[in-house]
């Protein structure tokens, strides 16, 4: 269900090529068939086909659709829209009230608008890792690749990120065998010379080495979980 959108913006794509086959322009061709081929290789890549691909297929579809009489007025009715408004004082309105919301919300409630969620990402235990700093290579949640390097660069190197068609296919499903803790997960560990991990408390790999005595828990907390190789 979450690719159905991109999809049907795949069979449009295709069906807008093939009813305008003898006026398509090569780099429309060459950009969309490259970005569309890059969409089905890796999922990362379906926005940059779809950013792409809006203005492309509105121009074809103009071009086609515009033989029939019903389309140009269509057209007609639409082309009042980019005029300038007379009376702009209503999104300006708007505006300043959203910004006076977040201000209140910023210095009266002490949030902050823009944060990484707790939940979600290893923020106290990035907190940790600053004030307490391991020794050794790092493994950890592929998920949170990102805002590892984000916060912990150039001190570490993260094992993975979610640029997963960087890394290949063979480190993919070793990552899958260690995090899933599968078989001899700790071969790939120490293939790797592995001296810590940050992962999901809840994952079964964090559920092993808790159990296993080569390892000692040195953080957790109700998101993510440190541990150390003895």
């Amino acid at each position: 269900p979450s690719v159905f959108p991109y999809t049907l913006l795949l069979l449009l794509t295709i069906l807008l090529f093939a009813l305008n086959w003898r006026s398509i322009k090569a780099s429309h061709f060459f950009l969309l068939t490259g970005l569309g081929g890059m969409s089905l290789l890796m999922s990362r890549n379906i926005p940059l086909f779809a950013i792409a691909c809006v203005p492309i297929l509105s121009e074809l579809m103009h071009n086609y659709f515009s033989k029939f009489k019903a389309w140009l007025q269509i057209n007609e009715r639409f082309a009042g829209f980019g005029t300038t408004s007379s009376q702009p004082v209503w999104p300006i309105v708007i505006t300043l009230l959203i910004t006076a919301f977040f201000i209140y919300i910023h210095f009266n409630k002490g949030q902050q608008i823009y944060q990484f969620d707790p939940a979600v990402f290893p923020v106290e235990a990035a907190n940790f890792l600053e004030e307490n700093p391991p020794k050794g290579n790092m493994f950890n949640e592929f998920n949170w690749g990102g805002y590892l390097l984000f916060k912990l660069w150039p001190r570490y190197n993260v094992f993975l990120d979610s640029q997963s068609d960087f890394y290949g296919e063979s480190l993919i499903r070793e990552y899958d065998q260690i995090m899933s803790a599968e078989g001899d997960w700790q071969s790939p560990l120490k293939k790797h010379q592995v001296d810590w991990v940050l992962i999901p408390v809840n994952s079964p790999l964090a559920n092993a080495m808790t159990k296993n005595i080569g390892w000692t828990i040195v953080y957790h907390d109700n998101t993510s979980m440190i541990g150390i190789r003895k």
